[in-house]
């Protein structure tokens, strides 16, 4: 059960609505190659994230990807990334 106020729970429009993220978007912000394993720096939403860029091999510095788990599993563009961290933030309407 979620607590109210917390972003787990929101309203939009006036409706109650609980929030699961299972993944979220984060602009790539380093790539590192090691022994054949790219990883690297994802920011999510103000925090900078150690990722594994496996299932993304030609994934570019600036680009948004979806992050699951520690693995970046999907490019997202810029708006799309934007306007879902606003939904999992609260920040609809604002």
């Amino acid at each position: 059960m979620s607590v109210p106020g917390t972003r787990a729970e929101t309203r939009i429009s006036g409706r109650k609505v609980r929030l699961v993220c299972v993944a979220i978007p984060g602009l790539v912000l380093e790539i590192v190659s090691a022994d054949g394993v790219l990883t690297g720096a994802v920011e999510v939403d103000g925090q900078r994230r150690t990722a594994s860029f496996a299932f993304l091999p030609d994934v570019v510095v600036g680009e948004y990807v979806v992050l699951h788990s520690g693995y970046a599993v999907a490019r997202l563009d810029e708006t799309d990334a934007l306007v879902t961290l606003d939904l999992i933030n609260g920040r609809v309407g604002e």
